[in-house]
């Protein structure tokens, strides 16, 4: 697949014959959400996450969008700027992801939003995602969703809810706001999940983490470069790294080529993915 990069095809095909070996009852999947499980780009417009639905088509207060973007410059700016060290990025970010989440609750964000707002036509799951969550049920893969989604649990439990995959093999760990009798968010709950802290120490206390922690072999998915904090604290034996680099390909492709086992490029789909899968599943 011209769109689909293999950067070392023998170290590869020995992490694949190893998880092979082990079967497919020692796997398990971890996956970003936006811009990974979700397409890049929507009717040739950019679409970053969950949140710009929000934002775009006017759900909360009319000076919303406008105090989101002075956040985003300000903050942006610094996540990726390499050199601000991995460790004043954390908290810079835990700042920046406390200040978003005050803005929404003062923006009267609420569960009607979202649930509305995940029926928008401008986000659309990746071709071969719901292929995914299918193998993922039927062959009882888990298929960790781990996000620093603004709209967090409550925007991906609706939008999985919407294609009828809330299988019992996925786990959504994402950030959770309280609500009121009334359906309006109050407050967040702690931890916050941001850009830099998606990693193994948020699953250890999730009553599902037990009974998925012997599994081994790991298949990563992301879209950002920060993302491969998520394997931290993981005890694995075989790990697949995949990338997904959606755009500003010519700048990063020789780069990132050097660090990662797979790169799919131009927001395309996950049929790769879902080969690797099915190769483990029927050897």
């Amino acid at each position: 697949m011209e769109n689909t990069i293999v950067t070392n095809q023998e170290k590869l095909n020995l992490e694949l014959d190893r998880i092979i070996k082990d079967g497919i009852s020692n796997l398990r999947v971890i996956s970003d959400f936006d811009r990974t499980l979700t397409k890049a780009f929507v009717k040739g417009k950019p679409r970053s996450s969950l949140l710009s639905i929000l934002r775009d088509e006017k759900y909360l207060t009319l000076d919303y969008p406008a105090k989101a973007q002075v956040l985003f410059n300000y903050y942006h700016a610094i996540e990726i700027d390499p050199n601000v060290d991995i460790e004043t990025k954390k908290a810079i970010m835990l700042e920046r992801w406390t200040k978003h989440f005050k803005l929404l609750i003062d923006s009267w964000l609420s569960k009607h939003d979202i649930e509305q707002a995940m029926k928008s036509d401008n986000i659309e799951f990746r071709d071969g995602s719901l292929w995914l969550f299918d193998l993922s049920n039927e062959y009882n893969i888990p298929l960790v969703i781990m996000s620093a989604s603004w709209l967090g649990y409550d925007g991906i439990y609706r939008y999985l809810k919407n294609f009828n995959k809330l299988y019992k093999t996925i786990h959504i760990v994402s950030n959770t706001f309280q609500w009121d009798r009334d359906g309006n968010a109050i407050d967040i709950q702690k931890p916050i999940i941001h850009s830099f802290n998606k990693d193994a120490k948020i699953l250890f206390n999730l009553p599902f983490y037990h009974d998925i922690k012997n599994k081994k072999n790991i298949i990563l998915l992301w879209d950002t470069i920060w993302d491969i904090n998520m394997i931290e604290g993981f005890e694995y034996k075989n790990l697949i790294k995949i990338w997904f680099l959606n755009d500003n390909i010519d700048q990063q492709l020789e780069e990132f080529k050097k660090h990662y086992d797979i790169i799919i490029t131009g927001d395309w789909s996950l049929s790769y993915v879902n080969k690797l899968i099915k190769k483990i599943i029927n050897k």
